[in-house]
């Protein structure tokens, strides 16, 4: 069966294609977007430190299956949550690390969700309102496994 080429155009014929209607909508689409913070390189690198930081009292360090865990999930906190970032890494004192996010909630209340990853391979997430634990959750090492 032969093919009519009569009705196809070209780009000689037509001219070139403008992109300003990509871009007015990317602009308009990333402008709607948060940018994210620039505190979560400080977090990371606060991460790592904690691999070279000599405990003052004897704790041991974090092992590095807890921080690859840390690194896993603030890389995909950083995606779902570009422009909050958490407040604040230290070790944790069995060893391990805690990542901390803290806020202040509109009816004037403290919220805390803590991530510890434990020297164990063990992981879990603490919320609080104003210090008090509202729960102890498990997580997985790796969000992939948390379905994300």
């Amino acid at each position: 069966m032969p093919i009519s080429t009569d009705k196809i155009a070209s780009w000689e014929e037509t001219g070139p294609v403008s992109d300003a209607p990509f871009v007015r909508l990317d602009s308009i689409d990333t402008e709607a977007q948060p940018r994210e913070s620039p505190e979560w390189n400080k977090c990371l690198d606060a991460l790592l430190q904690t691999l070279y930081a000599p405990s003052a009292i004897g704790d041991p360090p974090p092992n590095r299956s807890a921080i690859e865990a840390a690194i896993a999930w603030l890389n995909f906190l950083r995606k779902q949550a570009p422009w909050e970032p958490p407040t604040c890494i230290v070790p944790e004192p069995a060893g391990g690390v805690i990542v901390e996010r803290r806020a202040t909630l509109p009816d004037g209340r403290e919220w805390v969700w803590e991530l510890t990853f434990y020297n164990t391979a063990n992981a879990e997430r603490t919320d609080y309102v104003d210090g008090r634990i509202l729960q102890i959750v498990p997580i997985p090492q790796r969000p992939q496994a948390a379905g994300a």
